[in-house]
């Protein structure tokens, strides 16, 4: 009789523990082989940056990123329905309180927020959510270790000025025209 009240007192653990709500993570892993959706990886290596004309601050933001990842949803005539429904999934997941919201902005037909996942001061991942109800949405992760605030203003600047293979970004390319 113990051993069928343990057995059933385990399973019972085992299946609670399994579930769990919904994190932007898996969010990503659903959606990135869907058809509406168009998922990227970005790499610091593919930023082709000359680390010799980095400044110290900009340098250790480089050391602190691992990858960025881009799940963009391009809204159409045949998916408007699905539009509506998909960003309202990003919203709900985002209001979990384990993400940190840095920043907010925009109006009722665009709009975009920044928030951080992080364990004390440290952040571990920065996720972007805009969104443009006639053109769709995007959901960006910026995964790291041990991040700050000052990593990611350091970085955003690092991205754009460098000089990224746009070969490797033509599956977003298309997806956006």
């Amino acid at each position: 009789m113990k051993k069928l009240i343990f057995g059933f007192l385990g399973l019972l653990i085992t299946l609670t523990s399994c579930k769990s709500d919904p994190t932007v993570e898996s969010y990503f892993v659903e959606n990135q082989e869907n058809k509406d959706f168009i998922f990227l990886d970005i790499s610091p290596q593919m930023l082709g940056l000359d680390k010799s004309k980095l400044t110290v601050e900009q340098s250790k933001a480089l050391a602190q990123f691992e990858k960025v990842n881009v799940l963009a949803f391009k809204k159409s005539e045949t998916n408007d329905s699905l539009y509506g429904a998909e960003k309202a999934k990003v919203s709900e997941i985002l209001k979990d309180k384990k993400y940190e919201q840095l920043m907010r902005f925009g109006s009722g037909k665009a709009g975009a927020v920044v928030k951080a996942l992080s364990e004390g001061d440290k952040v571990n991942e920065f996720v972007l959510f805009g969104y443009e109800s006639e053109n769709g949405f995007a959901l960006v992760r910026i995964l790291g270790t041990d991040m700050t605030a000052d990593s990611f203003t350091a970085l955003l600047p690092l991205m754009q000025q460098g000089d990224l293979n746009l070969d490797q970004l033509k599956p977003l390319q298309a997806f956006v025209k």
